[in-house]
């Protein structure tokens, strides 16, 4: 085991539920540490399931920094990545940029639709009552 714990994932909720719902491809993760403690030796000594004895796969944590987005909302962000990107000096990487954007606001048009807004605290009880689910990749 490592010296101080256990490596898992930390996953914003408003991330994770947009993209389970589709309106997003990818779920931004950081490092996080479930340390050695009473609790950490009683889900070793019951089967946790690590990966070099350095992470492990089967806890995660979830954390409710903000809410999930509406399609109005989105397509707010995606301007102000638009304008940012307008001002890129790299003429090259900018077009690749704008591209990126672009191919995205197409996406979330397609699919807006699907867009649901919940405030941080409304995921929350959403993620308690009905559990989520997370898929590794």
């Amino acid at each position: 085991m490592g010296k101080y714990g256990l490596r898992i994932k930390n996953i914003e909720a408003g991330i994770l539920y947009e993209h389970n719902l589709g309106v997003r491809e990818y779920v931004d993760t950081t490092d996080a540490m479930l340390v050695k403690s009473l609790f950490y030796d009683f889900l070793i000594e019951n089967g946790l399931t690590t990966v070099n004895d350095k992470s492990t796969r089967d806890i995660i944590c979830v954390q409710f920094g903000f809410g999930s987005s509406s399609y109005e909302e989105q397509l707010k962000k995606f301007k102000k990545s638009l304008k940012n990107a307008e001002k890129m000096e790299d003429g090259e990487k900018k077009e690749r940029k704008l591209a990126r954007i672009n191919e995205a606001m197409l996406k979330a048009e397609a699919n807006q639709h699907l867009y649901e807004k919940h405030s941080a605290q409304e995921l929350r009880t959403i993620f308690y009552k009905n559990g989520v689910d997370v898929t590794y990749q």
